[in-house]
């Protein structure tokens, strides 16, 4: 008898509580910018890596690719994470070459993208691509006002600080 009346008390108390909220849906979704020879299976991984860094959160990715017409040297906008994947510098066509694996902007320079990353205002940039034929570490280099948090052979991760 003393455990039914301890159940229904609790009942009564939590009845107006509703339903309860996950953090994750009350914070806005994170804005990502997949900037890249995406729709790839690399691309699918890559993104996976991206969203893993905020945990829990919804993603929002905004699909930039010069495939599709779309190039993110010469467009504006601000984002929480920047993932570069399959981004060449132009080392093996030339610069210019707006379409196919190889392809690259016409707007293409290291200071373009120093200065189109730094404008993006992304809390965290991940680029795949070891070497200066990608857009990637040795490409792309120091970024003021971001700490390389982790460079392998293959992914750098840069972070505000």
């Amino acid at each position: 008898m003393i455990r039914e009346k301890s159940r229904e008390s609790i009942v009564q108390a939590t009845a107006g509580i509703g339903k309860l909220v996950m953090p994750t849906q009350i914070l806005p979704p994170v804005k990502g910018a997949a900037v890249g020879w995406t729709g790839t299976q690399f691309d699918k991984i890559f993104r996976a890596q991206c969203e893993n860094t905020f945990l829990g959160r919804r993603f929002a990715w905004d699909v930039i690719d010069l495939n599709a017409g779309r190039d993110f040297l010469a467009e504006q906008g601000t984002f929480d994470i920047i993932s570069l994947h399959n981004i060449f510098s132009g080392a093996y066509m030339g610069v210019g070459n707006l379409s196919g694996r190889y392809c690259s902007s016409p707007h293409q320079s290291q200071a373009a993208w120093r200065k189109a990353l730094l404008a993006a205002n992304p809390t965290i940039i991940m680029a795949s691509g070891g070497d200066d034929s990608e857009v990637g570490a040795m490409y792309i280099g120091v970024l003021p006002g971001y700490l390389m948090s982790q460079m392998t052979a293959r992914l750098t991760v840069w972070r505000r600080g």
